[in-house]
């Protein structure tokens, strides 16, 4: 076990195990519960580009998206409709903190379409219908508008892939790069096919049809159009959980009589397929730098599984370093796996509550009153952040140094940390509020008149 993970076992089982389980209630949780969180993993903060002066806040709500810049509190109005995918701004804002990408729908019924941000100033780059309006099937427009990957940026933000029935009523991919012009249709198959990852070098972007009786998925590189079929004839991947390589992706299965199940490897280049899973599972996470994989398997994902030759029992299994079969690490009805990259531990959800793993597989004790919500770390100061808008509510701050307290007994949301991990915003119904370390007073930064959707800090 790595001596950082070590500490954070250590913190969590030392300090967490007189705690009692209570009714959380608007008032500052009891001392026994005041114990203080994992250690963030470290992690060199962003460099802004050059041109980026001071971090803003992105906020998109149900009366469209703005900028706010916290020093002078001015917010300005960048476009005048909300979002609907994808529906957090985390995914919109392409990793070089340049752009950002949504889909909207003008009105009920109306096409949707795509629209593109400039960042930091919010100028409309591009706005581009996701289907001709004499082709267009209610059908396909609905998948465009619920379907959380419609859209994904590749890792050096220099492109981005999306799903658009422009070409007929069928779904095909296409992908934009700023300068580029026109978006350039990348795939043309009978059927729908919906953007899943890029590689991690940009080169590649991964598509699938879904469908389980006559799926395919496919990679194509934007640049040149190449193109590679991916999956044997009767074993297509559908979803992709990360990357061990630049070349080698783990995908797996999804079917409607299985959901997910056998997990692979696959290499773009050679076409060679190594099973990791052979079962089926409910959710995956991937932990990138480490290479370790964690599978949730439900009761549920195993009854009437016929989409795997292994038996397993349900719990959390997990892959080390990407190398081998999984081996069964808890034992339990376990759903909804991810990886949280600012805490460095995984987490599925148990009989309700959230459990957290090491990339080890050892278990992490998470805080007994707060185990109904997932923790937004800062990994630059150490602080964490919990938010609840129904039981329970409220805003809770810790750290490894300072227990945890709540900061604000009014229903809380969207937690985002700025930088240098010393200013958190958070929403609460329409305002927009600030708290800063350590005392984590809040404070109203700005009332928007509707619903707060989601937050992001970008250079500015």
């Amino acid at each position: 076990m790595r001596p950082k993970i070590a500490l954070l076992v250590m913190i969590l089982t030392a300090g967490l195990a007189g705690c009692r389980a209570a009714t959380v209630t608007p008032s500052p949780l009891p001392s026994a519960s005041s114990t203080p969180p994992p250690t963030p993993t470290a992690s060199p903060s962003p460099t802004p580009p050059l041109s980026f002066s001071r971090p803003l806040v992105l906020a998109a709500t149900e009366a469209g998206v703005w900028l706010l810049d916290p020093e002078r509190g001015e917010p300005q109005q960048v476009f005048d409709q909300p979002p609907l995918q994808p529906e957090r701004l985390g995914q919109a804002v392409s990793a070089n903190g340049r752009y950002a990408a949504f889909l909207v729908q003008p009105q009920a019924g109306a096409v949707p379409e795509l629209v593109i941000l400039g960042l930091p100033h919010g100028n409309l780059t591009a706005r581009i219908p996701l289907a001709r309006v004499d082709d267009r099937s209610d059908a396909q427009l609905g998948r465009l508008l619920v379907d959380s990957q419609a859209l994904l940026w590749s890792p050096d933000g220099a492109w981005l892939g999306f799903a658009a029935a422009l070409d007929g009523e069928t779904l095909d991919i296409y992908a934009w790069t700023p300068g580029g012009g026109e978006a350039v249709q990348l795939s043309d198959q009978p059927g729908d096919e919906l953007p899943l990852a890029w590689s991690l070098d940009s080169r590649w972007l991964v598509a699938a049809n879904p469908a389980s009786d006559s799926g395919y998925a496919l990679a194509v590189n934007p640049a040149t159009l190449a193109r590679r079929a991916l999956g044997e004839e009767d074993a297509h991947p559908a979803g992709v959980l990360g990357w061990l390589d630049e070349d080698v992706m783990l995908a797996y299965d999804i079917s409607a009589a299985c959901g997910a199940a056998r997990l692979r490897s696959i290499a773009l280049e050679s076409g060679r397929e190594t099973l990791q899973a052979d079962h089926c599972f409910d959710s995956g996470a991937f932990a990138p730098g480490d290479r370790a994989v964690l599978l949730a398997v439900s009761a549920e994902s195993l009854a009437d599984c016929t989409c795997g030759e292994r038996e397993v029992e349900a719990g959390v299994w997990m892959i080390k370093n990407g190398l081998g079969l999984d081996e069964l690490v808890s034992a339990g009805d376990v759903r909804d796996a991810s990886w949280r990259q600012d805490a460095g531990i995984f987490t599925v959800e148990r009989e309700g509550s959230y459990a957290g793993f090491t990339l080890d597989g050892a278990p992490v004790t998470l805080p007994p009153d707060l185990n109904t919500i997932l923790p937004v770390a800062s990994p630059a100061s150490g602080w964490f952040a919990w938010a609840g808008a129904d039981d329970p509510i409220g805003l809770w701050v810790g750290s490894p140094t300072h227990a945890i307290f709540q900061a604000d007994p009014s229903p809380a949301g969207n937690p985002a940390w700025s930088p240098d991990g010393k200013l958190l915003v958070y929403s609460s119904g329409s305002r927009l509020m600030g708290a800063e370390a350590p005392d984590f007073t809040p404070s109203l930064m700005w009332d928007a008149g509707a619903v707060v959707l989601s937050l992001i800090w970008i250079w500015a």
